[in-house]
């Protein structure tokens, strides 16, 4: 709400710069004078309109990096509850191999990103240093559901000691994960939560 107001407010700002103008015309006499005024509101209406445009198209693109920040944070948030699981899954696999035991391995349904793959281009909303590790653990986490697929493709065909490497690789890419999913969820939910600020005057020069 904050930060509409303050869309508002600099709407009315700039509206207010343009009646000032209009009335300064209106005082000016004369030909000259005129077309000096005219030009004077002309030149007001061109810049307000300008301004008002790129304050809402910042706004704007504020608003969708906050909402892909929000979305982003769920998805992996989902993913993160399995990951004890998941460790819990392998730990038993290499146990059972190890003992000698059967592993009743059975097809799975490969899982995907729906908020990330409709997302990707977007990021570029949410500034370079959320973009890397964003894209970082979402490779991991497929890296991992490619090597558990492997697993559970075509372990009839591995040894013992092969089969317990590859879920050790798995447990692997686990930690390489979590090592920087944690710190970019809270990131990405201060992303999320973050309030607008008008872009700075110079700004405007900058694009």
């Amino acid at each position: 709400m904050k930060s509409l107001d303050s869309l508002l407010g600099t709407v009315l700002i700039f509206g207010a710069g343009i009646l000032a103008g209009l009335i300064f015309a209106s005082a000016i006499s004369g030909v000259m004078s005129s077309i000096l005024a005219a030009i004077v509101a002309v030149c007001g209406a061109i810049i307000a309109g300008y301004v008002t445009n790129f304050v809402a198209e910042d706004f704007r693109r504020f608003r969708d990096g906050s909402a892909l920040a929000a979305a982003l944070s769920g998805e992996l948030s989902a993913h993160g509850t399995a990951i004890p699981m998941l460790r819990n899954i392998l730990n038993t696999f290499m146990e059972n191999v190890q003992a000698g035991k059967s592993l009743p391995l059975r097809p799975i349904e490969r899982p995907n990103d729906p908020v990330f793959d409709a997302g990707v281009a977007k990021l570029g909303l949410l500034g370079c240093d959320l973009v890397s590790d964003i894209v970082y653990v979402y490779q991991q986490i497929r890296a991992f559901r490619g090597a558990i697929g492997i697993l559970y493709q075509d372990h009839a065909e591995m040894t013992s000691n092969e089969f317990i490497a590859r879920c050790a690789g798995c447990l692997d890419v686990i930690d390489r994960a979590m090592e920087r999913a944690e710190p970019l969820l809270k990131k990405l939910q201060a992303r999320a939560n973050q309030e607008y600020a008008l872009p700075r005057p110079w700004a405007l020069l900058e694009r």
